[in-house]
């Protein structure tokens, strides 16, 4: 938490995160993530979790992905896999959040916290000895959302924090709860 409020301080616009350290809501960590937002005017990007032995289920919230002042980002992926196709071309790309379809249990965390969805299942990366392959995360979400914020500041440095933190959110397609 002080290393985020110290890159605040030196006047980084975007920080992304991806750990957690409590399970629990706490008033002291949740006043560094609102000064950070809030006094250095910077967005906190963090991934929401991944799996039940974070906090104990699915839904529980993890901190600090769960306060208020940060974006907390979960994962998403496809029906089929990337690249499948039909007699009509590209077909089914309708996100959902399992990554087995049918099994609850092979989801990422989401709960009334989550901010936005992004590709975090079998996300294309780099490997050991000059390898490549998928990964799988909130780990690899979150990043997703931290550089379309960037972009955002590029082009508009003179947005708040939180201008563009509700512009993130409310351009997202949430047809994926339908």
């Amino acid at each position: 938490d002080s290393e985020v409020l110290r890159m605040a301080q030196l006047g980084y616009r975007v920080i992304n995160c991806s750990w957690l350290n409590r399970c629990s809501y706490s008033v002291i960590q949740d006043s560094v993530y609102s000064e950070v937002k809030n006094k250095w005017n910077t967005v906190v990007v963090f991934g929401a979790g991944n799996n039940s032995t974070h906090c104990g289920s699915l839904s529980a919230k993890v901190y600090p992905a769960s306060y208020e002042s940060v974006l907390s980002v979960t994962s998403v992926g496809h029906i089929n896999e990337l690249g499948h196709t039909s007699q009509w071309g590209l077909a089914d790309w309708r996100d959902c959040h399992e990554e087995l379809i049918g099994d609850k249990e092979s989801c990422h965390h989401h709960n009334d916290a989550v901010d936005i969805c992004a590709p975090g299942y079998n996300v294309p990366t780099t490997f050991l000895n000059s390898q490549y392959g998928g990964a799988w995360g909130t780990s690899f979400a979150a990043p997703h959302v931290a550089s379309a914020l960037s972009l955002m500041f590029t082009v508009n440095p003179c947005l708040t924090a939180d201008e563009a933190m509700k512009m993130v959110v409310s351009t997202a397609d949430s047809s994926i709860y339908e």
